[in-house]
């Protein structure tokens, strides 16, 4: 998980669903900053921008509706919980022939489909039948590892290159295919989101949605966005951090193996799933950041690089310009300590530190 940095008070103290403005600053320096945040997608979202002037802070606080129905939709057409999502809709069609999608839904099958041929196959968003074996789409539901047989059944009801997608219509032609857009639709909808402030006029800005996070500018002090690592481990508080990133635009994202798993004799089981094998991803890479120009590009990479492994994740990289990456592995089982590489276009902090005071 990425935060901007210094958030943990601050993000806590906006009412959800309220736009907030305020001054920093005095004088000829003065700026005024619009802050949101409030739940969504069953994680929350914040956003900030750095507004020039009272007048266009009053106008980007205006935008709270707009950024509520971003949300809403992207909800409405995404969800794995809400039985009458568009994707849920879509799953439950177990033929063979042209079913009608909207437009967002049909945008993110698209890059989902272009991020799984680029990965090999690690990054495959129709291994919902997997994720439900496993029991990660739910809480507390399994403290022991399926059987092969399940696995083999459960491989055999996905498929990336079944799902067919042109013209507002998505066919697949293995009719048993599911589809689970976790890992790339908060990356959309921060995307959505930084591109209608964008269009209002908004050029220093923050948009963060379930810990992935788009920036432009500089943050209410002119410096770069400060985005911390989180550390990976469990026991590490949301505002832990193991590294700081300082970037003036791009997204980034990160994906781990230190949250969501669980343990069965001796064993952790990690909700990243490699999607070839079925079984979860069990090397000593804990957590994978992606910096990408869209947010949605760098959710999906960062999943398929805690499956690739750094060493491959570099190789599909050096075929993809603009990419750069941080990876953070555990050393032997201490599980308190990491080491720490990076692609040399990677945008660390100078001091590779701690948060600085100030937004």
């Amino acid at each position: 998980m990425v935060l901007r940095l210094p958030r943990s008070i601050a993000a806590a103290l906006i009412v959800a669903g309220a736009a907030l403005a305020s001054c920093r600053g005095s004088g000829e320096n003065a700026t005024m900053v619009v802050a949101m945040a409030g739940p969504t997608m069953g994680a929350t979202y914040s956003l900030e921008v750095v507004a020039a002037s009272a007048a266009d802070a009053s106008r980007f606080r205006d935008m709270q509706a707009a950024v509520d129905s971003i949300l809403a939709s992207v909800d409405a057409d995404m969800s794995t919980y809400r039985q009458d999502s568009a994707l849920a809709r879509l799953n439950h069609h177990a033929e063979a022939t042209p079913f009608p999608v909207p437009q967002a839904l049909e945008e993110v099958l698209v890059r989902a489909a272009e991020i799984h041929a680029v990965t090999d196959g690690a990054f495959d968003v129709t291994i919902a039948p997997l994720i439900h074996l496993w029991g990660f789409d739910r809480p507390g539901s399994r403290d022991a590892p399926p059987t092969d047989d399940e696995i083999a059944a459960a491989l055999a009801a996905k498929g990336a290159k079944s799902v067919l997608v042109e013209n507002g219509f998505v066919t697949k032609k293995n009719p048993r295919v599911t589809i689970n857009l976790n890992a790339i639709a908060p990356g959309y909808a921060v995307d959505r989101i930084f591109a209608a402030l964008w269009e209002a006029g908004a050029r220093n800005l923050m948009v963060e949605v379930g810990g992935e996070v788009r920036v432009a500018g500089s943050n209410s002090q002119g410096d770069p966005w400060r985005i911390g690592i989180n550390t990976p481990a469990p026991e590490a508080a949301i505002t832990d951090v193991t590294t700081v990133a300082t970037v003036r635009a791009g997204a980034v994202a990160t994906s781990g193996t230190y949250r969501n798993f669980f343990a069965y004799q001796g064993r952790r089981y990690s909700h990243i799933l490699d999607p070839r094998t079925g079984y979860p991803v069990s090397h000593d890479l804990v957590s994978a950041t992606i910096l990408a120009s869209d947010c949605m590009t760098a959710d999906g990479l960062a999943t398929a690089a805690i499956v690739l492994g750094e060493e491959r994740m570099r190789q599909v990289m050096s075929a993809m310009p603009g990419i750069e990456a941080l990876f953070i592995h555990r050393e032997g089982s201490a599980p308190e300590r990491f080491t720490v590489s990076a692609t040399n276009g990677f945008p660390l902090a100078r001091n590779d530190a701690r948060p600085a005071s100030g937004s």
